[in-house]
């Protein structure tokens, strides 16, 4: 039997009833807001080795900044690295 995604209720015992349509304003599968810091942005997902996961948390933790940042400008350095060849 595949388990229930969180918050939801096993298939069998859900309502025979259609879902509610989401709220107003509401632009995000399950009804939640994207944060204003998060608009005009879009997501890049990226999965890495246990090893590079540490270091890159090591790194962070010696720079004092988030993941976030780092990612962010080792992208940037990448793309103008490729932009000057």
């Amino acid at each position: 039997m595949k388990r229930p995604k969180l918050g939801l209720a096993p298939a069998a015992a859900s309502p025979a009833s259609p879902a509610s349509p989401a709220p107003a304003g509401s632009s995000r599968k399950g009804g939640s807001q994207l944060a204003p810091s998060r608009r005009g942005q879009r997501a890049v997902t990226v999965y890495v080795e246990q090893a590079t996961w540490r270091a890159i948390k090591d790194r962070v933790l010696d720079e004092e900044t988030s993941v976030q940042a780092f990612v962010v400008a080792a992208i940037d350095a990448a793309l103008a690295a490729a932009r000057a060849r």
